[in-house]
């Protein structure tokens, strides 16, 4: 698939439309739950200020750093970008909503891979040569403070994905 924007946008988009084509993942959380930094301007603000426990289960992705490698080799370039997956269950029970939504995005991720090799760039070119998640994934008992006042489970999943470009088409 020909990306129309820049590479990083176009990951995020399409490890959000992974798991958007997931209706088991879809179906976990809402669509007003799902804070997405990408798309229209008016939702460039896409968090809630208040919530209620009826705002959770919530999922968001976030830009999580990148390493460029400017010519890396005599004629390609590199970056290694990671997004961060969180997700907030506002809940303290384990079977209720967090076990269930981590399998859920879990399940989702199986085809990342395939999909994120598949973009391209610039007159078709390949970019994506790697995605792997990074490290130990992050799970602990939210006490409301990211959660503005909902205490409950929370995990985040590091994702880093590795592009490679020609230098000269840079």
């Amino acid at each position: 698939m020909e990306i129309k924007t820049d590479p990083f946008t176009a990951v995020y988009d399409e490890l959000w439309g992974i798991l958007l084509d997931s209706a088991e993942f879809a179906s976990s959380v809402k669509e007003n739950n799902r804070i997405v930094y990408t798309g229209a301007l008016e939702k460039r603000n896409p968090e809630k200020a208040e919530v209620s426990t009826h705002d959770f289960p919530e999922c968001r992705m976030l830009a999580a750093g990148f390493t460029p490698h400017l010519q890396r080799t005599s004629n390609s370039s590199s970056v290694v970008s990671r997004f961060s997956i969180e997700m907030r269950t506002g809940s303290k029970a384990l079977d209720h909503l967090h076990f269930p939504m981590i399998w859920a995005v879990y399940r989702a991720m199986a085809s990342w891979a395939t999909r994120l090799s598949a973009l391209t760039w610039n007159n078709g070119q390949r970019f994506v040569i790697l995605s792997r998640p990074v490290g130990d994934t992050v799970e602990d008992i939210e006490r409301g403070e990211v959660s503005r006042g909902i205490e409950g489970w929370f995990a985040i999943w590091t994702i880093e994905v590795t592009m490679f470009f020609a230098t000269e088409g840079l």
